[in-house]
């Protein structure tokens, strides 16, 4: 196994930490986040452990989903939208972003995605999920329709309803890209 030079020796003498475990910056210093040995070979980054990855995924998610129910509270409450063009809209509006942010800071991926390996693969991936929410927000509408909600408590239900089945299907979507579509070389 290759070395990184690390100046931390007893006495002045140089050790040695592993290769996999030295930071992109050479500083020798392991990842906190537990690296895997498998570098990206195309893009050169370092690809974070499972856990490190679990946890970035998961804050990308976050800030997707703030971005998408964003979009969708607003489509609803403000534009009075059908709640099947709001949730496909906020969908777009979230898996654009989960893929550019998501494919760099979850997976390491700093190279131009390949269209067969890469992008078909998430996109399979993620507009399965998304048909699900899609499908979800729609069935939801159609069983209140007939109940005379405001508008307001129109958009409370159907965002919760919509928040629940992205949750639902978070840990799906985190294997399959996971193992499949952004998994180490």
């Amino acid at each position: 196994m290759a070395a990184v030079p690390d100046a931390s020796g007893p006495a002045g003498t140089p050790s040695t930490v592993p290769a996999a475990a030295a930071a992109a910056d050479g500083s020798g210093v392991a990842d906190p986040l537990g690296p895997e040995p498998a570098n990206d070979p195309v893009g050169g980054a370092q690809r974070p452990g499972l856990f490190g990855r679990l946890l970035r995924a998961g804050a990308t998610s976050i800030m997707a989903t703030v971005l998408s129910h964003g979009s969708y509270v607003a489509l609803l409450g403000f534009a009075h939208a059908n709640a099947t063009l709001a949730s496909t809209i906020a969908f777009l509006v979230g898996a654009l972003f989960n893929y550019f942010v998501g494919r760099r800071f979850t997976w390491g991926r700093k190279h131009r995605p390949h269209p067969i390996k890469e992008t078909l693969p998430y996109v399979a991936v993620i507009a399965a999920g998304g048909a699900v929410s899609i499908g979800v927000a729609t069935l939801v509408q159609h069983m209140i329709a007939p109940m005379g909600l405001t508008n307001t408590e129109r958009t409370i239900v159907l965002e919760i309803a919509n928040i629940a089945s992205y949750g639902v299907v978070f840990i799906f979507k985190f294997t399959l890209l996971d193992r499949f579509v952004f998994r180490g070389r």
